[in-house]
């Protein structure tokens, strides 16, 4: 292959390479999570207090561009994260209850809207909370429940154990905003009171794919 064929050969390749990386750095990427993760939904009612839990959340991390960072740490630190979508099924949600957990499903209209979804599209450090391993994190973004959507700035912090990364943090928010009347049990003699607490504690763990790492080596 003479000079000119070769560089023709060689701008080819580039070009078809070129938009395959660009591709592989925007895709979505589900970061697999732990057993021990939990998300949870906690309230009050007229009688005691309550908490409806999961194991069944689903992450999606979107990278912003093909940055040399390996770790999802790294990538919010260095501001790299384009987007996260978080799923979470409507029925996966338990309590010890099951008569709240059937008012708390019918209130969140789980058999039209099967799912909670938080779409963050704005991922930043917070002010204060960091400290030695542990990263602070503000995520802003859209929260959508009974198919209701709401803007939202969530709280986090980042912090590696166990053999991948802990997300911990938590959301107050009335269900009366999101056009949700609070469930009652007993003929209505047990009233669930409107504000309520999502807490998330999640881990990642180790996984590689389209260049992101949750190992711990790599935080």
């Amino acid at each position: 292959m003479n000079g000119p064929t070769r560089h023709l050969a060689l701008a080819a390749l580039l070009a078809a390479t070129l938009p395959l990386t660009a591709a592989l750095a925007a895709a979505p990427v589900p970061v697999t999570l732990s057993t021990a993760s939990t998300l949870s939904v906690d309230g009050t009612s007229t009688l005691h207090a309550w908490e409806a839990v999961t194991h069944q959340t689903t992450v999606t991390v979107t990278r912003a561009d093909a940055a040399t960072v390996t770790d999802l740490r790294g990538l919010a630190k260095a501001g790299h994260v384009a987007s996260v979508d978080v799923k979470v099924p409507v029925t996966t949600l338990k309590s010890e209850k099951d008569g709240l957990n059937k008012n708390m499903y019918k209130a969140l209209k789980a058999e039209q809207f099967p799912d909670i979804t938080v779409h963050l599209d704005r991922i930043t450090l917070a002010a204060t909370g960091s400290a030695g391993d542990t990263l602070a994190v503000q995520a802003e973004g859209t929260l959508t429940i009974a198919g209701q959507s709401r803007p939202a700035i969530l709280p986090g912090r980042l912090y590696p154990g166990g053999g991948g990364l802990w997300l911990d943090g938590q959301y107050k928010l009335k269900m009366s905003e999101f056009g949700i009347k609070p469930p009652a049990l007993m003929m209505g003699t047990i009233k669930v009171g409107d504000p309520v607490t999502i807490k998330y504690h999640l881990q990642f763990t180790n996984r590689d794919a389209v260049g992101l790492n949750t190992a711990a080596s790599g935080l």
